[in-house]
C-alpha cells in the first residue's frame, strides 16, 4: 500500500508515529518473529486515523457548503456568475426573481439578453473584453463597480440595475465574473427627488422676497439677493464674512450689547432647533430698521449651521401702532355709547363689551364676559323663564345667515338674576367678503315699556276709574260679537246711568262726584265675571258686556236679568264719600245713587255693535222715564 496516495507525507509520518505509540503502549516490544504482525497492526491503526481525519474534513466541507448556500442562495442580493463568454453559469433565487424568470432558464444564457438597450449591451461587452480577455494582462482591473445599466424582465418591464463584480480566475480554469445585481429604481427616484429638492431649495433661496442667509457661529457664509438688498450691500463679497452684530447698532433697544445678545440668540437657536425674535438691524449706510428674525438649525456637509430669515417689519410695526390707536379710539367710542354693545365670534363667544354693557347688566369687569358663551350668560331664558335654546336665538342669524336682526320683545338677564327688557340689533361683521362674527347693540327698554303701558292705559282706559273707555269698549264688543258667531251663544249689553248724580256734584263738588264714580266702578267689577267687560261710557254712564249666556233666548234673557238685578241692588246701597275742605280731606257724607239700566241681547252678527249700544241706550232712557232705579229691556227684546 502506498501511504502517499492517502495523506501528504508530513501527515502520513505523524499518523504512523501516533500509531506506533498506541501499539507500544498496548503491548511489549515485539519479538523478531512477530515483526510482520507488528507492521500490519501499525498500518491498520494508521488507516483508522486517516479515516477519522477524512470524516472531519468532509464535515468541514459540508459546513462550508451550507454556509455558502446560506450566503449565496438565501442572500437578499442578486448574485450571478458568468464565464468569459458572458454566459450565466450560476444564479441565486434572488437574481431569478429580480429578472422575473425561473432560475433554470437563466443558466447558460447570455447576460446581455436581459439588457434593455444597445448602449447597455456595448458597455457590458466592453467590461467582458477589458476584464476577461486573455490580452487583459495582470494589470487589468480586478472587477467592476457601480456600473448602471437598464435591464428588462421576462415580462418586458424595465428597471435600472447596478452591477458590482469580481474577477474569478481559478487555477487551470477559464476566468469568469461573480456579479452582484441591484435594482436601483428607488435610488434613482431618491437621487432625482434630491436633485429636484436641491434645485427647488436653491430657486426658493434665490427668489425669496425675505432675506435668507446661512451662518455658523462666526459669520455669514451664504446669502440670497434679497439679503443684499435689505442690508444695502452691493456685492456678496461685501456681505459674506460679516457677523450679525456688524449689521446692527452697538446696542439693542433694551440697552444690551448687540454682539453679546446676538451670540446668545445663536446659541439658543442651535440648542432649541429654531428661535424667533425681533431685532434692531442697520444697513451698511447706517440706517436702522426693525426686523423679525427666524433662526433655524440644520446640518450642511456634516456641519451644524443656521439658516437666518430676516424680514423688515418697520411697516408692520407702524401698522400695528395705527391699529392699536384705532382700537383705542373705537373703544372710547364704544364706551361713550348709551347703548350696550358686545361682539361675537362664529362660535357665539364674546369678543368685546363696552361700559354700557357692564353697567346695564351688572358686571364689574369685561373679563366676566370675554370668551364666554354670551347666550348662556345673558340670553338663556325667555321673559317667562322658560329655557331659550341657543338654536332658536335670533341673534345668531347675524353671523350664521349674514342677516341684520332687530328684536324688541326679549329680555337679557342681569347678573343678579333679574330679567331686563331689551331692544337689540344684531349685525354681521364682514371682513374680506367673509362673515367673521356679529356685533350686538341693545337698549334697556324698561322705562319705555312702562311709558308705553301708561300711554296704552290712557288711550283705552278711563283715568279716573281705570275701567275700559269707549274706544276699548267698542273693541271688546266687536270681539264679543265674533265669539257669539263662533259659538252660536247669546250675549247682552247693559247700559246704565246713575240717578241724581248731578245733584251730588252741584252740592258737594267734583271731589265727591269722582269718589262716587270710583266706588261705582268697584261695585260693578264685583258683580260680573272676569270674562265680562265693565266700561265707563262717559260722565255717569257705564256699559257692561256679558258673554256666553247660552244658546236659548229665554235662558240668556233670564241670566242677564239676574245680573242686572244684582247690579241695581248693589248700586242702590249707600256710599260713604269724603269731601275736600281747603285742599285737604274733610268730612264724610253718606249718599245714595241708584241707577237706571237698559238691556239688549245679541247673537251672531245679526246687528252691529253700534246698533246694540243704541238699543241698550234707548232701553236705559225707558227705565229713567219709568221712575228711575229701574231695569228695562229694549222694546224688541220685551216683545
Amino acid at each position: 500500500m502506498n501511504d502517499a496516495t492517502i495523506l501528504p507525507p508530513g501527515d502520513r509520518y505523524s499518523l504512523r508515529a501516533e500509531a506506533e505509540a498506541r501499539l507500544a503502549s498496548a503491548s511489549a516490544t515485539p519479538e523478531p518473529t512477530a515483526k510482520l504482525l507488528h507492521e500490519l497492526q501499525v498500518h491498520q491503526i494508521e488507516l483508522e486515523l486517516q479515516n477519522e481525519e477524512l470524516q472531519r474534513t468532509q464535515a468541514a466541507l459540508q459546513a462550508a457548503h451550507d454556509a455558502y448556500f446560506d450566503l449565496f442562495e438565501l442572500a437578499p442580493v442578486s448574485y450571478l456568475t458568468v464565464n468569459d463568454a458572458g454566459l450565466i453559469m450560476n444564479a441565486n433565487q434572488t437574481a431569478a426573481r429580480l429578472l422575473g424568470v425561473d432560475r433554470r432558464r437563466l443558466l447558460r444564457q447570455p447576460f446581455a439578453r436581459w439588457l434593455a438597450d444597445d448602449t447597455g449591451r456595448r458597455r457590458w461587452q466592453s467590461v467582458l473584453r477589458d476584464l476577461l480577455a486573455p490580452s487583459a494582462g495582470p494589470d487589468a482591473a480586478p472587477g467592476v463597480h457601480n456600473l448602471e445599466l437598464m435591464l428588462h424582465r421576462d415580462d418586458g418591464s424595465q428597471f435600472p440595475g447596478m452591477l458590482d463584480g469580481l474577477c474569478l480566475a481559478p487555477a487551470g480554469q477559464p476566468p469568469g465574473l461573480r456579479l452582484a445585481l441591484t435594482d436601483v429604481s428607488l435610488l434613482r427616484q431618491t437621487r432625482q427627488a434630491l436633485w429636484e429638492s436641491e434645485a427647488h431649495y436653491r430657486a426658493l433661496f434665490t427668489a425669496s422676497a425675505d432675506a435668507l442667509m446661512l451662518l455658523d457661529r462666526e459669520a455669514f457664509f451664504d446669502c440670497n439677493p434679497a439679503a443684499l438688498r435689505l442690508f444695502g450691500c452691493p456685492t456678496r463679497a461685501a456681505f459674506l464674512g460679516l457677523h450679525p452684530a456688524q449689521l446692527s447698532p452697538p446696542v439693542q433697544p433694551g440697552g444690551e450689547s448687540s454682539r453679546l445678545l446676538a451670540d446668545r440668540q445663536i446659541d439658543t437657536a442651535f440648542r432649541e432647533g429654531s428661535h424667533r425674535f425681533e431685532w434692531r438691524h442697520c444697513r451698511l449706510d447706517g440706517t436702522e430698521f426693525a426686523a423679525e428674525v427666524l433662526l433655524s438649525a440644520l446640518e450642511l456637509d456634516g456641519k451644524p449651521v443656521l439658516k437666518a430669515a430676516v424680514r423688515d417689519i418697520s411697516a408692520r410695526q407702524q401698522l400695528e401702532q395705527a391699529v392699536l390707536e384705532s382700537r383705542n379710539t373705537l373703544q372710547v367710542l364704544l364706551d361713550s355709547m348709551a347703548e350696550g354693545a358686545y361682539g361675537l365670534d362664529l362660535h357665539g363667544s364674546c369678543t368685546f363689551v363696552n361700559q354700557a354693557f357692564l353697567r346695564l347688566l351688572g358686571y364689574a369687569r369685561p373679563e366676566a364676559a370675554l370668551g364666554r358663551d354670551i347666550h348662556e350668560l345673558i340670553h338663556h331664558s325667555y321673559p317667562d323663564g322658560r329655557p331659550y335654546p341657543a338654536a332658536e336665538c335670533r341673534i345668531q342669524a347675524a353671523y350664521q345667515h349674514s342677516q341684520c336682526v332687530h328684536v324688541a320683545d326679549e329680555v337679557f338677564w342681569h347678573r343678579d338674576g333679574r330679567a331686563i327688557p331689551v331692544e337689540y340689533w344684531s349685525r354681521p361683521m364682514i371682513r374680506e367678503g367673509a362673515v367673521t362674527g356679529a356685533i350686538v347693540t341693545f337698549l334697556d327698554i324698561t322705562e319705555r315699556l312702562a311709558a308705553e303701558a301708561e300711554v296704552q292705559a290712557l288711550a283705552f282706559h278711563d283715568p279716573l276709574t281705570q275701567l275700559p273707555n269707549r274706544r276699548l269698549l267698542q273693541d271688546r264688543l266687536e270681539q264679543a260679537l265674533a265669539a257669539s258667531a263662533r259659538s252660536d251663544r247669546y250675549g247682552a249689553v247693559l247700559f246704565m246711568d246713575l240717578d241724581h248724580f248731578k245733584t251730588l256734584n252741584d252740592a258737594h263738588g267734583h271731589v265727591a262726584g269722582d269718589g262716587l264714580l270710583q266706588a261705582v266702578a268697584q261695585r260693578l267689577r264685583g258683580c260680573v265675571r272676569q270674562t265680562d267687560t265693565v266700561a265707563r261710557f262717559g260722565g255717569d254712564e257705564f256699559v257692561l258686556v256679558l258673554q256666553n249666556l247660552g244658546d236659548d233666548w229665554l235662558t240668556a234673557r233670564t241670566l242677564a236679568s239676574q245680573v242686572a238685578e244684582k247690579i241695581r241692588d248693589r248700586l242702590a246701597q249707600p256710599y260713604l264719600l269724603s269731601l275736600e275742605t281747603g285742599g285737604r280731606d274733610g268730612a264724610r257724607i253718606e249718599h245714595r245713587c241708584p241707577a237706571s239700566i237698559g238691556m239688549a241681547l245679541f247673537k251672531n252678527h245679526a246687528v252691529s255693535a253700534e246698533q246694540i249700544l243704541t238699543r241698550a241706550d234707548q232701553a236705559m232712557y225707558q227705565a229713567k222715564a219709568a221712575g228711575r232705579n229701574q231695569i228695562r229691556w229694549h222694546t224688541m227684546e220685551a216683545e
